[in-house]
């Protein structure tokens, strides 16, 4: 059998560090500040969306099997210690006072290593949700979470609850907050797959 969810997930993951790199190519070739700012704000959106979404759907649904309860603040803190590196990359990008002396290197190395860890748990929580689930829940939860990652945030928020009740409320408030403030900035949030 085929783990669905664990595909999809490694997919997101695989055009999430496709992104990642096109944002550190474009920083160090002569293009254009807005095309620089669109491959690090494509990044960032995505990411941004994907951690929402596994904190969404996947997060629960693992916290739900047989040891997997174990493995949600795992996977909880190494989606934090991202968002927090997400948001120091956001300053950095758009000059904020207490980032712009930080070498893009070291913004980036940051990133690099947090997107490998949540990876790793997020490779982890997929291999347990297939030992225990069939292949049709697999696929509903693979559907859930797909869906959750197109109404995601577009922002990286370490500091807010990512589970339960608090959780949703967050993510839901966060969700039509940043639309609002991407549609005042200019920012653009729907692009194109990474190629």
């Amino acid at each position: 059998m085929t783990n669905v969810l664990a595909l999809e997930i490694s997919n997101r993951l695989t055009a999430l560090t496709d992104r990642l790199e096109c944002a550190q190519l474009a920083r160090q070739s002569d293009r254009s500040p807005g095309s620089i700012r669109a491959q690090a704000d494509g990044f960032l959106v995505a990411t941004s969306q994907h951690l929402a979404g596994v904190s969404a759907v996947l997060a629960p649904a693992v916290s739900r099997i047989e040891g997997g309860h174990e493995q949600v603040p795992v996977l909880v803190e190494n989606i934090k210690g991202l968002e927090r590196a997400l948001v120091c990359a956001k300053a950095r990008l758009y000059g904020q006072a207490s980032h712009a002396s930080r070498p893009w290197t070291e913004v980036w190395g940051e990133v690099h290593k947090h997107l490998r860890r949540v990876a790793e748990a997020e490779a982890s929580i997929a291999a347990l949700l297939e030992d225990q689930l069939g292949e049709g829940p697999l696929t509903e939860l693979r559907e859930r979470f797909a869906r959750a990652v197109v109404l995601a945030q577009t922002r990286p928020h370490p500091y807010l609850p990512h589970l339960g009740l608090l959780g949703r409320v967050a993510r839901r408030v966060c969700a039509t907050t940043d639309r609002v403030w991407d549609e005042i900035e200019g920012r653009v949030t729907t692009l194109p797959e990474a190629s």
